[in-house]
């Protein structure tokens, strides 16, 4: 059998709201659901009789409980007093009961057992969805670690077996770079032995000029020296005399160094000795 009620008279008491009562207003239309917003009324109760007498409740400072008379339609309504003490109070109490008796009867939609058996199963409905779709989220979830993990692995294989390669690869180019090295340095030795060649040759050189010079000098002395010994007046030096110009000229042709000077001076002797008796034999022949 099919049962419904008019009306859903939710009780508050006028000046404050507890926690619980918060709670009860979030249980409530949630066991209830979204179709018993037609029918919820609030009702506030031990109100002081000035606040009876002029419906003034500050219900709109509280934000849940503004939000719930909201969304019932600003259905809500202040108790009578329990007790009276004059005429003006008991209107206003008469006054307060009729209008809440008039907001039940304004209600056009029943609210059934159907609807809330309705509820029931649709809040059932949802809560498997929610379970199944964190189950799913779970699964997931794990499925995605597990993928992760096993990524993990194969890149630490990759890495390991990729290690002997990267190895190579490293000793390869450095390798490459030692061999770059070496043929630098040997383009440098090259240079430089170029350069030692060319120095050497330059020198040489120079070397030849310079015996050349000597030689010319050697024998442009040579050929004074012969020629003061065939002057007249060497003729007339003892044999002595001319021994000691000899030396000297032949001194006088290597200046500088003085092994050869006496070498040369030795010779020079010996050839103005020579020259000396070869013109005495000379002048004896003469006079014979």
């Amino acid at each position: 059998m099919r049962r419904w009620v008019r009306a859903i008279l939710l009780v508050l008491e006028a000046g404050r709201i507890t926690d619980e009562e918060k709670n009860v207003l979030n249980t409530i239309r949630n066991f209830l659901g979204k179709d018993a917003t037609n029918n919820f009324i609030v009702v506030f109760s031990k109100a002081d009789p000035e606040r009876v007498m002029d419906k003034q409740i500050d219900w709109n400072e509280i934000e849940i409980l503004r939000s719930f008379i909201t969304q019932i339609g600003y259905r809500w309504h202040v108790s009578p007093m329990r007790r009276y003490y004059n005429e003006d109070e008991r209107k206003a109490n008469e006054k307060r009961l009729m209008e809440i008796k008039e907001c039940i009867s304004h209600i056009q939609v029943l609210y059934t057992t159907t609807r809330f058996e309705e509820n029931q199963k649709e809040k059932k409905r949802l809560k498997e969805e929610a379970e199944k779709a964190e189950r799913r989220k779970k699964e997931d979830d794990e499925n995605k670690i597990r993928e992760d993990a096993i990524r993990v692995y194969k890149a630490e294989q990759q890495a390991e077996q990729d290690k002997p390669l990267a190895r190579q690869e490293e000793l390869l180019t450095k390798q490459e770079e030692l061999l770059t090295k070496h043929e630098e340095l040997l383009a440098k030795h090259q240079e430089l032995l170029e350069e030692l060649e060319y120095e050497r040759k330059r020198n040489l050189y120079k070397d030849s000029k310079l015996l050349e010079e000597l030689e010319y000098e050697r024998k442009r002395n040579l050929y004074h020296t012969n020629k003061d010994l065939n002057s007249r007046g060497f003729r007339k030096l003892s044999i002595e005399e001319k021994a000691i110009f000899g030396a000297k000229a032949g001194r006088a042709l290597e200046p500088d160094n003085k092994v050869l000077a006496s070498i040369t001076g030795i010779t020079g002797a010996l050839f103005g000795l020579s020259k000396g008796i070869s013109d005495e034999l000379d002048d004896m022949m003469v006079q014979l």
